[in-house]
């Protein structure tokens, strides 16, 4: 069978988490058996919470993109699995992983060599963007706070920026969630089909 690996990747609020669940809808509707893989990579998802604990309040970038690169390794693996049946979409991968690193000190050129470790390199790795303004109101909407929206004001327009370097840097596909969602949405299938 044919499948595909689809990543949608950006900083919060741009749509991400929407238009994975949307086009995995839309590419089922279409008779392509598609899964939407929501149990995103992070940092902590192998340990105990003392662990956890430690990771956060101790440990260097380093020590963390290692847990995350180890988790995002992991999933891979059952991601994997899901693409010997159906396409994933996923939203938050392993470009993530680097651009949240490469925000707090860690050069890119050191973790390059890490998207070879992969089973299967996405078919699909796309940058989906927004104006602040869309992702602002974006935010608002959200029940549950971000990591953004819980750091350092004064550090978060820097991290951001880098974050969306990094995305810049590491993917070649674009999508801007701009005028409207059925829009972006609509691109966003003729993107992958």
């Amino acid at each position: 069978m044919d499948t595909k690996l689809i990543v949608l990747e950006g900083i919060d609020g741009v749509g991400k988490t929407s238009l994975a669940k949307s086009l995995t809808d839309r590419l089922n509707e279409a008779g392509i058996p598609t899964i939407w893989y929501d149990r995103h990579p992070t940092r902590t998802s192998l340990l105990s919470p003392e662990h956890k604990r430690w990771l956060r309040e101790e440990a260097s970038v380093r020590a963390s993109f290692y847990c995350f690169i180890a988790s995002t390794l992991h999933k891979s693996r059952e991601i994997e699995a899901l693409l010997q049946t159906h396409s994933v979409v996923v939203d938050r991968y392993l470009y993530s992983v680097f651009a949240h690193h490469y925000a707090f000190g860690l050069p890119l050129s050191r973790m390059r060599c890490t998207v070879s470790s992969l089973p299967r390199r996405p078919e699909h790795a796309i940058h989906v963007r927004a104006s602040e303004p869309v992702r602002q109101a974006n935010l608002r909407r959200r029940s549950n706070p971000t990591t953004e929206e819980c750091q350092d004001a004064d550090d978060l327009t820097t991290v951001i920026g880098k974050k969306r370097s990094a995305f810049e840097a590491l993917m070649s596909e674009e999508l801007w969630n701009e005028d409207g969602f059925d829009a972006a949405l609509d691109r966003l299938f003729s993107m992958v089909t």
